[in-house]
């Protein structure tokens, strides 16, 4: 399973990451102690001296050390309030420390320990009789960078003065969200180039007063943090391109951030899914690459780059990828799953079927049992209706007994796929009326699609109106009103450009207005993330192919087969099934390939059953069957 339902990519407001602690990682017993992940727990500093007014460095050495090492190779540091809390969330050594006043001299003692042994394998002091405070921090984090990561240098520290130090510290010290915005405020104007205090800032104004406040930061920043160094920079370029949900700029922010911090792998893998989504394959897995290379243990990153490489038709590399994440992870059903889901797309569907199915069978609550039906669909892509029911129907079995209030839904979209529409439909028009169900707005929404499709609009119309008055949670009313928008293409019911283009293609393809309808699924493809794109591709091809046009449509095909995500299935599974049979059969008969023709037209009938020929597809194959 890949990114386009979890992991790297932020989608959100990038908030500095010093201070957060990653998902735990999975070391290879070959390597040796200093090339494996270390984890790098840093808990405040305790203030021994009897004065109050060296309380505040005390909170701000674990956020400033972290934030120097980030960027170093296979270390993730993060603070924690105790050192059984750092070991707690899989700290591989913790470093603590205190802080003195003797001989006239303040005195920063500093230990670091590993968490395994809780044996000290270190120790330093910074000392002086007029303490600066940017030395020390400095002295600290080199030291601790040394001990995990001999002969590596910290990142810059992003404080240059004692004072924008304290402010930085009291800010986050602060519960008060104005308190701390003024106290950040005010560190980033007594310290101008603080890349810290600027992100810092932003992040609180972001939480405080929306997008919009921490974008004004950010502006700010660019016209008084002129000499900011390049990574805190790239970070709130990063910020910026999230706030205004820029793909592109979110691609630039994250290039110039692994140039200044080449060995943070996660912001090379998080720059690889920003390719992917760009459908820029090429860099993307070049991308992806550094980050396993930077870090290879870290199994989610060989997971991405198989992904990345299928994406381009490069099916073998990407099982490479898969082999090396399987000996990463062997307990997980996912690297089984990313296996069955690319066998899928490469048309290997026998493969893809048993590859799902033991990936069910090594545990059935994984991504709730969807391995099943991936591997039921896999059988019904192969023409063997009925292994394809069998492992359907053991699927619907499972969620009935989980208690799946959609269970009945999924069962109306296998009785589609066998081709029994009237019977889906009376199922969709069941559940539609059942509407203290959470799947009677989502049912009524199909339903609504469904009978666009069936010529029905009077009804579609009904259905769509039924669909939005039953909706109450937030996700439900988005669903009714994409399908309603589907119906009523004029009606300003969906908020996002790119998804009203969408809707709008889809409801074209209903109608079967292909010309139409490929021109706005070319638009809508422009807009689409690469992995996420399946359906546009698939529709587009339908449609050429229905106008007329199918050498437009070949290339749109000739990687992979379709991977759609649960809420896509939902929306376009009548419309792509069996419908890209069909797609395919015409366009093997366009390449005088005769026998590929004749399969695809069959595995089309073969799962038509009661649809009504309303665009004279099925007599097409038919005809084409006594050639």
């Amino acid at each position: 399973m890949f990114s386009r339902r979890s992991a790297l990519v932020v989608a959100g407001v990038a908030l500095i990451a010093f201070g957060g602690a990653l998902a735990l990682r999975r070391k290879s017993s070959q390597a040796s102690a200093h090339e494996l992940s270390q984890r790098v727990g840093i808990v405040p500093f305790e203030n021994l001296s009897g004065d109050a007014a060296l309380d505040w460095p005390e909170r701000l050495i674990p956020f400033a050390v972290a934030g120097q090492l980030q960027g170093l190779p296979r270390v993730t540091a993060f603070s924690a309030r105790t050192p059984g809390e750092a070991v707690a969330q899989g700290a591989t050594v913790v470093v603590y420390g205190h802080i003195t006043r003797h001989g006239g001299k303040v005195r920063v003692r500093h230990f670091i320990e590993d968490a395994r042994s809780s044996a000290v394998t270190f120790s330093g002091e910074h000392a002086s009789a007029s303490i600066r405070w940017t030395a020390a921090l400095n002295s600290v984090a080199e030291s601790v960078s040394g001990a995990v990561r001999p002969g590596a240098k910290p990142g810059p520290l992003g404080i240059h003065n004692d004072k924008a130090a304290m402010l930085l510290a009291e800010g986050l010290a602060s519960s008060d969200a104005a308190s701390a915005g003024a106290r950040f405020q005010a560190a980033a104007e007594a310290d101008p180039a603080c890349g810290w205090c600027w992100q810092a800032w932003a992040e609180r104004a972001g939480r405080s007063g929306g997008s919009g406040a921490a974008a004004g930061v950010i502006a700010l920043s660019r016209s008084k943090g002129k000499d900011l160094d390049g990574l805190s920079r790239a970070r709130l370029d990063l910020l910026d391109a999230n706030l205004r949900n820029d793909l592109r700029a979110r691609v630039r922010a994250l290039d110039a951030l692994t140039k200044a911090s080449q060995g943070d792998a996660t912001a090379w893998g998080q720059l690889g899914e920003a390719h992917v989504a760009l459908r820029q394959y090429g860099p993307a897995e070049t991308a992806l690459e550094r980050a396993a290379g930077v870090e290879p243990e870290r199994g989610e990153f060989w997971n991405l780059l198989a992904y990345a490489r299928a994406y381009a038709g490069k099916y073998g590399p990407a099982a490479a990828a898969l082999d090396q994440y399987s000996r990463l992870d062997p307990g997980s059903a996912n690297p089984l799953d990313s296996r069955g889901e690319i066998a899928m797309m490469a048309g290997k569907f026998t493969e893809a079927a048993r590859t799902l199915e033991a990936a069910y069978e090594k545990d059935r609550q994984f991504n709730g049992g969807a391995a099943l039906e991936k591997a039921a669909l896999s059988r019904w892509l192969n023409g063997e209706k009925k292994e394809a029911g069998d492992l359907a129907e053991r699927f619907l079995k499972a969620r009935a007994e989980q208690g799946d209030p959609f269970a009945e839904l999924t069962r109306a979209r296998w009785e589609s796929l066998f081709g029994q529409s009237s019977q889906a439909r009376r199922r969709l028009l069941l559940l539609a009326g059942a509407g203290k169900s959470p799947a009677a707005p989502v049912a009524a929404s199909i339903l609504a699609l469904q009978l666009l499709a069936e010529g029905d609009h009077p009804g579609a119309v009904q259905a769509a109106r039924t669909a939005r008055a039953l909706a109450r949670a937030p996700g439900q009313a988005v669903f009714a009103s994409m399908a309603a928008q589907a119906v009523d293409p004029g009606a300003p019911l969906v908020e996002e450009a790119a998804l009203r283009v969408e809707m709008r293609s889809l409801g074209l393809t209903a109608r079967g207005d292909w010309s139409a309808a490929a021109d706005a699924w070319r638009e809508a493809l422009q807009g689409a993330h690469g992995g996420a794109d399946s359906p546009h591709r698939e529709l587009l091809a339908l449609c050429l192919v229905m106008s007329g046009r199918a050498a437009e449509a070949k290339p749109l095909l000739a990687a992979q087969w379709p991977l759609l995500t649960a809420e896509q299935s939902l929306l376009y599974d009548f419309l792509i099934y069996p419908n890209l049979f069909y797609v395919r059969a015409e366009l093997a008969r366009s390449e005088n390939k005769a026998a590929e023709a004749q399969r695809n037209y069959d595995l089309f009938m073969q799962h038509s059953g009661d649809r009504a020929d309303r665009f004279g597809q099925q007599a097409r194959a038919r005809a084409a069957s006594r050639l």
